[in-house]
């Protein structure tokens, strides 16, 4: 999220090749001693959140998840057996005996073999490492070229700003009143937001690298923020007081050709004529700027559409917004997200909040997870990686490492992360 504290980035599950669990919950695990550093350790006996695919997830059922959860030691694994023993924990870094596995240097790496969720080495032992993303972390170039994404923003010559590395189309327009203020490249085309009645404020790029600021651009005093992802972009409008027209605006979004925008159930949804949804608008939070910041979901509603034009209504709940306690400024937050042809058979992330219950999170910026500082609100991740590639005969897992960066944490105290294998498959479009 633009502007905000992000609390979990980059996931990626490292495998030493046999099939092994991919559908995956984050949630914080009790310790009578805080650890030293943050930890991420996997649980057989861990609760499990059940979840059944294309329902909404039920709210109260996240107390089940709570952090009373015990985590086991590590099981040690008998010589000469050729895997781990399923549903144990091994130290970081831990290989089945008689297994090097990945060796700087001398593993190479199958490039036929690359996609935007996986890259894969050869490895002199005969074994092959697998890195699979929940997420799409790269994508082919003009050439052909893999390039890692890299939504760091630069001003161009001429004006206005692009990333460092998206695909073709993605860019920042130099003032707020232009007819694309924000633009992305995606596979169906290239997607366009302008905000009607905006003044012609400059931007700028944030400290951060990854936004550009238009300042009261919006009725003179409410800024706007534009940042580009690797599937779409990101806006935040920041408003000053909980004035009622506050809670309520208009944009506007061009689409390529034969789409058509429709209300769904992340917000508006765009549909390609064989009728699948190939993007929607929505998944928005808003926040204040209280020391425990508060949030609430933001709506995301279609008014109509002319040709390639979608005016979009976005919204937040107008009592939240003038409530007393609201310190502002206020952000209000919604998500333009794409699909990509990752080749991946459901790899997928978004995370659950119990007072978010009728936004999907899938496009979210952000994973979230544990207790929101100082509020009452729950928060639990859930992965899915397409680990399609390691079936076959004969083939073992002899290594499997989770890796999840942790960007904010509202204490310096370290805590254990559980991860724990879901009951059941999700859709984190619907959850």
């Amino acid at each position: 999220m633009f502007g905000r504290r992000a609390r979990v980035g980059v996931v990626s599950l490292l495998v030493v090749v046999g099939v092994v669990a991919s559908d995956l919950a984050l949630m914080p695990a009790a310790s009578a001693e805080a650890p030293k550093q943050v930890q991420l350790e996997v649980s057989a006996e861990a609760p499990t959140l059940d979840v059944k695919a294309g329902r909404k997830a039920d709210p109260s059922r996240l107390a089940g998840l709570s952090s009373r959860v015990s985590i086991p030691s590590a099981t040690p694994v008998p010589v000469g057996v050729e895997g781990p023993t399923p549903g144990t924990e091994q130290p970081e870094g831990w290989v089945a005996p008689g297994v090097r596995g990945y060796e700087e240097g001398r593993s190479g790496e199958d490039v036929k073999k690359t996609s935007a969720t996986e890259r894969v080495w050869e490895n002199p032992d005969g074994t092959s490492t697998l890195e699979l993303s929940s997420r799409p972390v790269r994508f082919r170039d003009r050439a052909g070229r893999w390039q890692d994404f890299d939504t760091d923003l630069v001003a161009v010559k001429g004006g206005g700003f692009q990333a460092k590395a998206l695909p073709e189309g993605s860019n920042v327009a130099a003032a707020a009143d232009a007819e694309a203020v924000v633009s992305a490249g995606t596979e169906a085309g290239i997607v366009s937001l302008a905000q009607p009645g905006a003044e012609a404020a400059q931007g700028r790029v944030d400290a951060s690298g990854e936004t550009v600021t238009f300042p009261d651009a919006i009725d003179g005093d409410s800024d706007l923020v534009v940042g580009l992802l690797p599937n779409g972009f990101e806006t935040s409008v920041v408003v000053p007081d909980g004035a009622p027209q506050r809670a309520s605006f208009e944009q506007v979004l061009t689409v390529p050709a034969g789409l058509v925008a429709r209300n769904g159930s992340v917000g508006v949804e765009f549909v390609a004529v064989d009728g699948t949804v190939v993007g929607s608008y929505g998944s928005g939070v808003a926040w204040d700027a209280g020391l425990v910041e508060d949030e609430v979901e933001v709506r995301t509603s279609l008014v109509s559409q002319e040709g390639t034009e979608a005016t979009v209504r976005v919204s937040v709940d107008p009592v939240w917004l003038a409530a007393p306690e609201r310190v502002f400024p206020v952000t209000i937050d919604p998500v333009l997200s794409f699909s990509q042809n990752t080749g991946a058979s459901g790899a997928m992330d978004t995370y659950v909040q119990s007072n978010i219950v009728n936004t999907p999170q899938s496009t979210a910026t952000e994973l979230k997870l544990g207790k929101a500082y100082g509020t009452s609100y729950i928060r639990r991740t859930l992965m899915k990686f397409d680990v399609s590639s390691l079936v076959g005969a004969g083939r073992v897992v002899t290594s499997a490492n989770l890796s999840v960066a942790n960007t904010y944490s509202p204490s310096c105290t370290g805590r254990a992360i559980t991860v724990a294998s879901l009951s059941g498959s999700f859709n984190a479009s619907t959850l």
